[in-house]
């Protein structure tokens, strides 16, 4: 087996299984940052989140909780408890991602995206291993209903090992899938702890900006009538003027016949 030399990579498999139970059961376990009246000092205190005056101000209270709102919290509808530092709620952990265990999320997504990506990997060098063994590219290809044979192609390759391991390429493009997916999740949320944000503020920045965007708008239009409003009143005035002039300077045959 020229691709998988050795056993190692089936105990590296048995490894990364534990590792992915162990922070999913971190993400599930740990306090996600549920503020109460015993804590709210805690998440108040003057080196705590600063209010912005944007997304959270001071005043804001949790009519549902009793209780002021930190910065950057959110009440959870479904866990009907106000958390720190929200991020969102995870319907895979059946609670809350913010501050207390937003870190063990993180570490979930990643130990997860790294084992279906090594997953496949191992199924796709499991396969190769037998394509090279059998030397399938070098091979022709027998065909019953036409009695011809024909030189191998990637295609016949592929239905070929398809036919006889169906259960593994079923497993290579399931993990590729979610391999690909994990890893796009992953990268995102790696993007927004960068940056310091949380899921729940991107939100938030959208609708503000789609307010700001609307409100802009209907600025420039409310300018842009103004002006126009201001230019036609000109006109107008311009034009009163001018008659006016034309009216003064000009003397009616009527009026030189009687005087």
């Amino acid at each position: 087996n020229s691709y998988l030399s050795n056993r190692i990579y089936a105990y590296v498999g048995y490894v990364w299984i534990i590792l992915c139970h162990y922070m999913f059961y971190l993400a599930c376990s740990i306090d996600p940052g549920v503020i109460t009246k015993n804590n709210i000092d805690y998440y108040t205190r003057p080196n705590s989140n600063p209010y912005d005056n944007l997304m959270f101000v001071e005043e804001a209270y949790c009519e549902t909780c009793d209780l002021p709102k930190p910065a950057r919290s959110k009440h959870c509808s479904l866990c009907n408890v106000c958390v720190s530092t929200f991020d969102h709620h995870c319907i895979w952990l059946n609670q809350c991602v913010g501050e207390g265990n937003y870190r063990y999320f993180l570490g979930f997504l990643i130990t997860n995206t790294l084992f279906f990506i090594y997953g496949a990997l191992v199924i796709a060098a499991t396969l190769l291993s037998e394509i090279n063994e059998k030397r399938l590219f070098q091979a022709k290809f027998y065909n019953p209903v036409t009695k011809q044979e024909y030189p191998a192609t990637t295609m016949m390759v592929f239905n070929y090992m398809a036919t006889r391991h169906v259960s593994l390429v079923i497993v290579l493009f399931l993990a590729l899938i979610m391999g690909i997916a994990l890893y796009l999740f992953t990268s995102y949320h790696i993007y927004l702890a960068s940056c310091g944000m949380t899921t729940n503020e991107t939100y938030k920045w959208e609708s503000i900006e789609y307010i700001y965007d609307k409100l802009q708008s209907n600025y420039n239009q409310f300018v842009n009538s103004k002006s126009t409003v201001s230019s036609n009143n000109e006109e107008i005035s311009n034009r009163v003027s001018l008659d006016d002039d034309i009216n003064v300077g000009c003397i009616s045959s009527t009026q030189i016949s009687s005087d």
